[in-house]
């Protein structure tokens, strides 16, 4: 019996019961009554946030390949001219090393790294104490790249003396207004990520098809226009040369014809 309510068929000395492991050590009078200590698996949640770490550094290590990747002046896009000369493997690898460098310092990815710090470092309002950031959770920031480590020790410790400021720091959730001083670190992160994906897809679009109104959507329709207004330009250009042409022979034909005539008549 637990908080009165009864368990039967055991079948081994370990019952959960709300979220809460017991294990019973040695049989007892049925009548008498046991104290039970409850202890928090601080094992578990230490492995949680280890692997949080792991992700983190991750994520922001595939951001700064792409944040600091140069682009490679030696290989342009290639004309149609250029890879009718070349293999689908030669064009393939060459379209590889010109696409390098697209997202060289873009805003967008700054943003991102930039917010992924600030979202570990602000303090959680609302949480009392002195646990109340990931810093002060046992979080650091490393010199390379300002990838995150955890101290065991220190996460432990905020582990006995104030669990629940823990939670709350990584999972408190503020569903009314979405305050980002109000949140904790996972909503944090997600709603940088939703907000870059915003401005990904205002910039972008989310498809190959540039019938959208995002910024290269319509730098793509305006470069069309401009290259059917060009094509245009040119064939009326090539018509005007021509009918050049043309009247060129014609004039050269009546020339002929005018000397023919001049140099039989002193013939």
């Amino acid at each position: 019996k637990i908080d009165g309510g009864s368990y039967g068929n055991v079948s081994s000395n370990n019952l959960t019961v709300g979220g809460v492991t017991y294990t019973a050590l040695e049989k007892m009078d049925p009548d008498s009554v046991a104290t039970v200590t409850i202890t928090q698996d601080t094992d578990a949640i230490i492995d949680k946030v280890k692997s949080f770490i792991t992700d983190y550094n991750k994520l922001l290590a595939s951001l700064y390949e792409k944040y600091e990747e140069k682009p490679n002046s030696d290989y342009k896009p290639l004309t149609k001219t250029q890879e009718n000369a070349m293999t689908e493997k030669q064009i393939e690898k060459w379209t590889e090393k010109a696409k390098s460098g697209l997202l060289y310092h873009n805003s967008i990815i700054g943003d991102i790294i930039s917010n992924m710090r600030e979202a570990l470092s602000t303090p959680v309002d609302g949480v009392s104490g002195k646990y109340n950031s990931a810093f002060n959770l046992g979080i650091s920031v490393t010199k390379t790249y300002g990838y995150i480590e955890l101290d065991e020790s220190k996460l432990k410790e905020a582990l006995e003396a104030d669990p629940e400021c823990v939670y709350n720091v990584f999972g408190k959730l503020d569903d009314a207004d979405d305050d980002f001083d109000e949140i904790g670190v996972a909503q944090r992160l997600g709603d940088v990520m939703t907000d870059a994906m915003k401005k990904v897809k205002d910039y972008a679009g989310t498809s190959t098809s540039i019938d959208d109104d995002s910024t290269l959507g319509n730098s793509i329709r305006d470069w069309q226009t401009k290259m059917s207004n060009f094509k245009a330009m040119m064939n009326a250009f090539e018509e005007k040369l021509y009918k050049k042409y043309d009247a060129m022979e014609v004039a050269l034909s009546t020339l002929g014809v005018q000397l023919n005539y001049v140099t039989s008549a002193f013939s």
